[in-house]
């Protein structure tokens, strides 16, 4: 077999990771489906569809939400992959055995190919419909800076990969797998997250995990999303998900579903992270960094500081402000109603002139205006 992931039975990591893919793609469908008569699914490092136990996986789950929904029926074209010819047949043979599959207006293209570095070209020279786009190999090998832009190059077009950190990082100063690397990171990144590591070599993770993002907003992708998984059994960082999106409304979407699928802090924040239950329950935690680390207190200084003097609506201010944080818009609100409260922020209409909302002050993201004094 071709690939080293076990697909005897889903493991709870594999679960969470499914579940914020499945999500993000419905909700991707529908900010798009107004706008467009056609759009695409794109998975490819497929597996077999549905795993020994029975339990099924991503693709199988993403067909069954286009089955269930009008639009998507006769809208949806899907594109999955599969380079293990055993995990290939499997895959076809799930599919065909999903119900009612005949009803979708394009039957689902499954391929039998290896992902290699010279996939993108592909990609690169084809304008896609809008294709939200999934990248889930067992380990580096295909996964490439290039692959990633000439799947997220065009309008509409977001992805989710699967960032091997733990393998990514044994090779990152290996010297056999450079090349790899290089494919990886892109040339220029990889040069300079060698120089960085060199540097500070205790914030390795954070710089690698940083200098991907970096590469991909270079890439046109402007906003980047990781969301750590733990090493069952370990203290420290199995892999990412890895979001990355041209528009803000697609981070905004993502930061929701990856902000209930993780972990929370003391304030109820998220951390961008799983930590298996298994390890929960023996009170282990992933403390090696934490990339999204500030607080509730840091934020609202923060804002106090960047735009004292300035005016905007709240809506505005997240767009603007949380492109590299783990809050959410509600915190922003949660803020800017106690800054108002202290006379911190000047908000029109004042609170005394807004409906209340359930007995609490309200802040309409869109119609209040805030300036910060």
């Amino acid at each position: 077999m071709a690939s080293n992931f076990n697909f005897d039975a889903q493991r709870e990591q594999s679960a969470v990771k499914t579940e914020i893919v499945t999500k993000y793609f419905s909700a991707w469908v529908k900010v798009l489906k107004n706008k467009n008569n056609k759009l695409g699914y794109i998975d490819l490092f497929s597996g077999p569809g549905v795993y020994k136990d029975g339990a099924k996986s991503t693709p199988i789950i993403i067909l069954e939400n286009i089955l269930s929904d009008n639009y998507m029926r006769d809208h949806i074209v899907t594109w999955f992959n599969e380079k293990d010819r055993d995990l290939y047949n499997e895959l076809v043979e799930n599919i065909k055995n999903i119900r009612d599959i005949e009803k979708l207006k394009y039957k689902p293209i499954i391929k039998n190919d290896a992902v290699d570095y010279d996939t993108p070209k592909w990609f690169a020279k084809r304008e896609l419909i809008p294709c939200f786009s999934f990248i889930d190999p067992a380990g580096y090998m295909g996964l490439s800076l290039n692959l990633l832009k000439a799947l997220g190059k065009d309008y509409g077009s977001d992805i989710i990969f699967f960032f091997n950190f733990n393998d990514i990082n044994r090779g990152i100063t290996n010297d056999k797998v450079t090349s790899h690397m290089e494919q990886v990171f892109g040339k220029s990144s990889y040069s300079a997250l060698l120089k960085k590591i060199k540097r500070s070599p205790g914030d390795r993770e954070t710089i690698i995990i940083n200098e991907m993002a970096v590469a991909l907003k270079r890439e046109g992708m402007k906003f980047v999303l990781p969301f750590r998984f733990k090493l069952e059994g370990k203290n420290r960082t199995s892999h990412y998900l890895i979001f990355a999106s041209k528009k803000f409304l697609g981070y905004k979407i993502m930061k929701e579903i990856m902000h209930k699928a993780g972990e929370k802090d003391y304030e109820g924040v998220g951390k961008f992270e799983f930590i298996p239950s298994c390890d929960k329950e023996k009170g282990i935690q992933l403390s090696i960094i934490d990339l999204f680390n500030s607080s509730l207190d840091e934020l609202k200084e923060h804002l106090l500081n960047m735009y004292r003097g300035k005016s905007g609506t709240l809506e505005r201010l997240y767009e603007v402000d949380a492109g590299d944080n783990r809050f959410l818009i509600r915190h922003y609100k949660k803020i800017i109603l106690e800054l108002e409260e202290e006379e911190r922020v000047l908000c029109i209409p004042p609170r005394n002139e807004r409906r209340p909302y359930k007995g609490k002050p309200s802040l309409n993201e869109k119609t209040v205006k805030i300036k910060f004094l």
